[in-house]
């Protein structure tokens, strides 16, 4: 009875293995441009992109990362002259969100108290952009009552630029989705629509590297940032939720999911059975 009991809690483990490493998504995987998770770096300081594209993030300037994500750590950026961000060199992946894009973030900032860096602009939070090319933004002070509220857009489309009523910068998580279809580019928080507008355009991405929480020498996030994706196709809105509820790593199973603790309750009743 013994054997029959371990040989069923190996079986089990087995299964248990199988299924965590299954997606959930209903996002196809092969739009994944790049995941990075924040959870680990290593001792080039490069934070490895969860997905086949090899897209690793350099933290440079200082960026690290820190025990205080929404999952597990998360980037933290000190939002000053230093100019701290996380650099992911020019790929054919990247270039391949040209003509339809998603980016998804959830970021913990912090509010700017003064007009710094050269005023209007240079203190804004620059999250996740292909420097102007496409930006996904949150105003600083120097933008007056528009401080804390999200753009997104690119110096190549037309029109080229949105933004949306809520703040963001109260040091609480939020969840801020960047979406383009080639005809409308929308910008979520929180799961709900904050800003859209139709305009076209393409992506001049080729060539470009991708920046996450500020720009080389303007625009520096202050704050924390975890969870980053980009994808090559305009995710719908309940995609974004359901990157949004489920996080990055349970949906598409790049979190390392270990039977261990389901197995604690199992091992208990071998036990009881001796």
């Amino acid at each position: 009875m013994r054997k029959l009991s371990i040989l069923a809690i190996v079986c089990l483990m087995a299964v248990l293995a199988i299924f965590a490493a299954v997606s959930d998504a209903a996002i196809d995987p092969k739009s994944i441009v790049g995941v990075w998770l924040f959870d680990e770096v290593n001792n080039k300081d490069l934070s490895p992109d969860s997905s086949d594209n090899g897209n690793d993030a350099e933290l440079l300037k200082g960026a690290e990362l820190v025990d205080d994500g929404k999952f597990d750590k998360a980037l933290s950026l000190s939002g000053d002259d230093e100019f701290q961000i996380a650099m992911v060199e020019t790929s054919k992946s990247l270039d391949s969100c040209a003509e339809e894009y998603t980016t998804t973030t959830w970021v913990k900032l912090k509010k700017k108290d003064k007009v710094v860096l050269g005023g209007c602009c240079n203190d804004d939070h620059a999250i996740i952009n292909f420097k102007y090319t496409c930006l996904l933004n949150i105003f600083g002070p120097g933008r007056g009552g528009g401080h804390g509220k999200v753009e997104i857009g690119s110096g190549q489309l037309a029109p080229s630029w949105v933004a949306g009523p809520t703040l963001v910068n109260d040091d609480k998580w939020h969840h801020i989705a960047f979406t383009y279809d080639g005809k409308k580019m929308i910008a979520y928080i929180d799961g709900k629509v904050d800003a859209e507008s139709n305009t076209g355009g393409v992506f001049g991405l080729t060539g470009q590297a991708l920046r996450i929480g500020g720009m080389e020498g303007e625009r520096p996030a202050w704050g924390l940032m975890d969870d980053v994706a980009v994808f090559n196709t305009a995710l719908s809105e309940a995609d974004v939720n359901d990157i949004m509820n489920q996080g990055l790593g349970k949906l598409f199973g790049f979190t390392p999911v270990t039977p261990i603790g389901r197995l604690t309750t199992v091992w208990a009743s071998v036990k009881s059975e001796r």
